[in-house]
């Protein structure tokens, strides 16, 4: 089932998809085109309101179809704050990223390592979209 669905009017296009997984209830946002900032901090702010109506605690980034590659270093650092908004409503929950290209994992990596001190949920990044479901699935 699709929740949301939204896209920039920019010439910069990320388009994102919510779909929702049961048994266990697991939310997947699938991304697509250049990521950047202002539509990141939208889909977050989407994701997170579903998180508080839902009580979801697993979510899953697919960005298998997405590029990542034209961040900076600072554009990065703000991904990884406007993440933190799950600190409460997700809180010792699990995110899986899904990065198969080794630029867009190297970039994940790096997302990673900004969060990591204030995370208040669990957080890994895959390449196999089966090994991110399994991770989600188990407790």
């Amino acid at each position: 089932m699709t929740l949301a669905n939204s896209q920039s009017p920019s010439p910069i296009v990320m388009k994102y998809e919510i779909i929702s997984h049961k048994d266990p209830y697991i939310l997947e946002v699938q991304t697509k085109g250049v990521i950047n900032n202002s539509d990141f901090k939208k889909m977050v702010t989407e994701m997170n309101q579903i998180v508080i109506d839902t009580g979801c605690t697993k979510l899953l980034y697919n960005n298998v179809g997405a590029n990542v590659g034209d961040l900076s270093i600072e554009e990065i650092k703000i991904i990884a704050a406007d993440t933190q908004v799950f600190n409460h409503s997700l809180a010792d929950g699990k995110i899986a990223s899904l990065m198969v290209n080794k630029l867009n994992y190297g970039i994940g990596r790096m997302w990673h390592s900004f969060m990591a001190p204030d995370m208040q949920f669990d957080f890994q990044i895959f390449n196999k979209y089966r090994n991110a479901m399994n991770w989600l699935r188990n407790d």
